[in-house]
């Protein structure tokens, strides 16, 4: 079988609801919400006032309610900065982390098994097309990825003749666990926000001015005037790569490199972990420590050197 489907159910998620609710997250959002459609979704992130990200995530309409899903633990982090500033508009949030189950397809063969099943297959990066209780989401990455959302609370739920569709992909893909989807994200340079890392790197560091995280084009939001400054200036110091290599620690890994004699810690913002004893990182690296080829390797195996991957855009 060359699709896999995985069971993505570790997320938070988000809804807002009223008639101001695009021109509310506009002027919070990175990304541009007078974009946002039924047929397209977005990334994006919400920043503080110093330009930090507090969170990264994905915006997508659905049942004329904006969802914004999130990394485990975010939902409340991210709802009390909205409702800050919510007050003056004609609109609501709410946490609905089991309003949806959320799959994951990938492989060569997942857009003609769902081809089968969809009428339509979204074919660009963050579109959407939705069936029944079904929405479906291409996703970036090197290799075909969609996501799928079921909800809970369709009408068609009810329905005992509702066409089960994940049973349909089932029959026709391998399974696996979700650490193979976050493998893929990693190799996508798509960096995830939680609690652990909000609020304590610049989006540039993190690439989301080169991922398309941030709209330039759009008006302000929070953080954007001190984000702008350092896209337009263009010297970033410190950029997210992937790097990867053999590790049989048992301990929690770090990265580190040398400068000037001095041991320096690399900041991890996603890792996972092979069978066979690999393992993959995103990890933000001083770019001119990169390229004059300074050597990166975990800090419990110093004689293993981390190899660095391009990334599917510009670094």
């Amino acid at each position: 079988m060359h699709s896999t489907l995985v069971e993505l159910s570790t997320f938070d998620l988000l809804s807002v609801d009223g008639e101001d609710s695009k021109k509310f997250l506009q002027g919070q959002f990175s990304c541009n919400t007078q974009n946002l459609n039924t047929e397209l979704s977005l990334m994006g992130a919400l920043c503080n006032v110093k330009g930090r990200v507090i969170s990264d995530f994905r915006l997508f309409e659905y049942q004329q309610t904006c969802f914004i899903q999130l990394s485990s633990g975010m939902a409340e982090i991210v709802k009390s900065v909205l409702d800050k500033y919510i007050v003056f508009s004609k609109a609501e949030t709410n946490i609905v982390n089991n309003r949806f189950r959320r799959y994951g397809l990938l492989g060569n063969d997942a857009h003609r098994v769902l081809e089968e099943l969809f009428t339509e297959v979204p074919m660009d990066d963050g579109a959407m097309v939705t069936k029944e209780e079904y929405v479906l989401i291409k996703v970036p990455g090197f290799i075909p990825r969609y996501e799928i959302w079921q909800d809970s609370l369709s009408p068609e739920q009810e329905n005992e003749h509702s066409s089960d569709l994940i049973s349909a992909i089932q029959a026709q893909s391998a399974q696996a666990d979700a650490g193979m989807w976050n493998i893929e994200d990693i190799k996508s340079g798509i960096a995830h926000i939680g609690p652990g890392t909000s609020e304590q790197f610049l989006p540039e560091a993190l690439n989301y001015d080169l991922s398309g995280v941030i709209d330039f084009n759009k008006g302000c939001y929070t953080g954007q005037e001190i984000i702008a400054r350092m896209f337009y200036r263009g010297t970033a110091k410190k950029r997210l790569f992937h790097a990867h290599g053999p590790t049989t620690s048992t301990q929690p890994i770090s990265v580190s490199h040398q400068h000037n004699n001095t041991l320096v810690t690399d900041d991890i913002i996603s890792l996972e972990k092979t069978a066979d004893d690999h393992c993959h990182l995103l990890v933000i690296l001083p770019t001119d420590a990169v390229e004059t080829g300074v050597h990166f390797h975990l800090s419990s195996e110093q004689n293993s050197q981390l190899e660095l991957s391009p990334l599917p855009y510009s670094s």
